[in-house]
């Protein structure tokens, strides 16, 4: 198992990179009953996101799909945005 927390897995993640990090993107959905359940099929957890304890800048945005768990689209969607807002 891995890190419950935001914070543990960024500074988990920052420890082996050679860089700082410079933005963190986060799930921050709100699961619905059939997603519950799709979690708990595939032994998923969320992590709990103590966002007060991050030292980067953040961008949380949802990016569950109703059936299948994360959507690459909208992962895809909100990084898209990102890099034009910065270019």
């Amino acid at each position: 198992t891995g890190p419950e927390r935001l914070s543990e897995f960024v500074n988990r993640l920052q420890e082996i990179l050679p860089k700082k990090i410079d933005q963190v993107v986060f799930n921050n959905a709100t699961l619905d009953e059939r997603q519950k359940q799709l979690y708990e099929e595939r032994n998923w957890k969320k992590m709990i996101p103590d966002t007060e304890n991050v030292d980067h800048d953040l961008i949380a945005c949802p990016w569950e799909s109703a059936a299948d768990g994360l959507s690459p689209t909208k992962l895809g969607n909100i990084l898209h945005d990102y890099i034009k807002k910065t270019s």
